[in-house]
């Protein structure tokens, strides 16, 4: 289940003068991270890559779990990912990062609580 790390663009994705440029016009880039359902994989990774997002410049990622849930058995909507998406969220807040989650999960008791 180790798919990506994260923290290595494609050879011809140059992060750094991308985001240069980007903020030479005003605008502010998303960094996209794609688990590809492994989401054991993303949370090892989670720190090195947040943190690459911050050393880069980064505030936001676009989340996104395509495919069956890794491990096998789990579901997007289930209370195993339920907690992922937690998780998730509150490590991106400790670097600062906003998190627009692709294949969010719906709306849990959080939402009532948190309104």
């Amino acid at each position: 289940d180790d798919v990506f790390d994260f923290v290595t663009p494609y050879p011809d994705f140059d992060v750094k003068m991308l985001n240069a440029y980007a903020h030479s016009k005003g605008v502010k880039l998303m960094m996209h991270h794609e688990t590809s359902s492994s989401v054991r994989n993303y949370e090892r990774h989670m720190d090195k890559a947040y943190q690459f997002m911050v050393d880069n410049g980064y505030t936001a990622v676009k989340s996104g779990y395509v495919g069956d849930i890794i491990p096998r058995g789990e579901h997007h909507y289930g209370q195993w990912m339920n907690n992922h998406y937690l998780y998730a969220i509150k490590k991106a807040a400790d670097y600062k990062i906003c998190v627009n989650a692709h294949e969010a999960v719906r709306p849990t008791g959080l939402c009532r609580y948190l309104s």
